[in-house]
């Protein structure tokens, strides 16, 4: 199971984030209403995801290639391990 090559300009892989898999609508339920203090959380989550973006572009080609094959091991387990928990 490779990485699929990219056709864009966005950073893919471990270096782009983590891909939305569950569907939703982008649009926060009424029963989360954006408090200044949710709004100052989400730019500290931003700027924490920023960070670790650009330490894992500075990495060379071959360390990143081997955290990202190291994320998707995780998620695969993480991934088994809800379908176990949910039977």
């Amino acid at each position: 199971m490779g990485v699929p090559a990219s056709t864009d300009s966005e950073p893919q892989g471990v270096a782009g984030g983590i891909e939305n898999t569950q569907g939703g609508s982008g649009e926060v339920p009424k029963e989360y209403p954006m408090t200044p203090e949710r709004a100052e959380l989400i730019r500290q989550a931003k700027d924490i995801l920023q960070a670790k973006q650009k330490m894992i572009e500075s990495l060379p080609e071959p360390q990143r290639h081997k955290l990202a094959l190291l994320a998707h091991l995780m998620l695969s387990i993480q991934s088994r391990q809800d379908k176990s928990e949910k039977s």
